[in-house]
């Protein structure tokens, strides 16, 4: 992985508050979490800027646009660091962001489909020209589609509209609990379907794995395609739905194997607090309060697997690293 664009990345969580109601997301519709967030923008890029690294600062949530002075963050960022956001592109914010920010500071913008919420809001062609916005404004942006089992058997429609309107959709894995169908919205329901409940990708049957990985490989070959320039492929191969197509199986164990997690990558709460990885809560300081403390070296993974499979696959150590780490203890 190239590493030569940025010194760190940060799977920044910037807030919990999404507009969609997806059967499969675990986030809740709380409108308060809206407005979590940095209340000083001035003194979070200050403090980014005061550790003298150049971050990769990648947003996610809930829907990163919600938060109050989303685009004038990124903007001011941007003048030192680079972004990545992952949104559902429903905020009208995308316009603003579209005319303010510089594409070549944007390493991609990760757009989630969620195909079944915007068809019961009325918001696929929405979606479809905020997309194309992007692409003429030269962004790097790509489209996912969340393998969620029962939506597996209409993928193949809806890749050859979305293809027809310039966009390739990127099968993205499901990791989580799943029921096999749709159950009933009432209390009764809601109290037996852990017990119709499977854990994915590890649930996914042999069919359903050959199927998404023919999909993910139809859509690289399509995307390679498009992409006219080196320096955009680089950028999409720094997003996460890159390595999904090593999760169809199940996700990865890297325990006992030196990770760059906690020196090259880091999580961060709407609070400001910063932790190793998702799998490893070990607590880095605050960049609110300006509390950054990195390690200096790469540490071994401690998890039986990796929670944050993407990046497990990015700063995992290759064992020829791992060696010459090894020889010099």
């Amino acid at each position: 992985m190239n590493y030569d664009i940025y010194d760190v990345e940060v799977d920044w969580h910037i807030n919990d508050f999404c507009n969609f109601e997806c059967i499969y997301c675990l986030d809740k519709k709380d409108k308060k979490s809206c407005f979590i967030g940095p209340k000083d923008i001035d003194k979070v890029v200050n403090n980014f800027n005061k550790t003298g690294l150049t971050w990769l600062i990648g947003f996610t949530g809930g829907e990163p646009f919600f938060v109050p002075d989303f685009v004038k963050l990124c903007d001011k960022l941007c003048r030192q660091h680079i972004v990545s956001i992952n949104t559902n592109l429903s905020h009208k914010d995308i316009f603003r962001f579209a005319e303010t920010i510089k594409p070549e500071k944007v390493s991609s913008i990760h757009c989630s489909l969620h195909i079944e919420e915007r068809e019961r809001l009325n918001l696929v062609q929405d979606f479809i020209g905020k997309y194309q916005i992007l692409q003429k404004k030269g962004f790097c942006v790509f489209a996912s589609y969340l393998m969620y089992p029962y939506l597996i058997n209409r993928f193949e429609n809806d890749y050859n509209y979305f293809k027809s309107k310039g966009i390739i959709l990127w099968p993205k894995v499901f990791k989580g609990m799943c029921t096999r169908f749709k159950l009933m919205d009432s209390r009764f329901f809601k109290k037996i379907m852990p017990f119709f409940s499977h854990l994915y990708p590890n649930a996914y049957s042999k069919q359903e794995q050959e199927k998404i990985k023919s999909y993910i490989e139809r859509s690289q070959s399509d995307s390679n395609s498009n992409i006219t320039q080196d320096e955009n492929l680089q950028r999409l191969k720094l997003s996460d739905i890159w390595f999904d197509r090593f999760c169809i199986q199940g996700l990865p164990d890297f325990k006992g194997r030196y990770c760059n997690a906690g020196s090259k990558f880091v999580i961060m709460t709407s609070m400001g607090d910063i932790y190793r990885c998702y799998g490893d809560k070990q607590y880095l300081g605050n960049l609110y309060d300006g509390q950054i403390n990195l390690f200096d070296a790469p540490k071994k993974c401690s998890g039986e697997i990796c929670r944050c499979a993407s990046m497990g696959y990015k700063y995992v150590l290759e064992s020829n690293e791992e060696s010459k780490i090894l020889c010099q203890i």
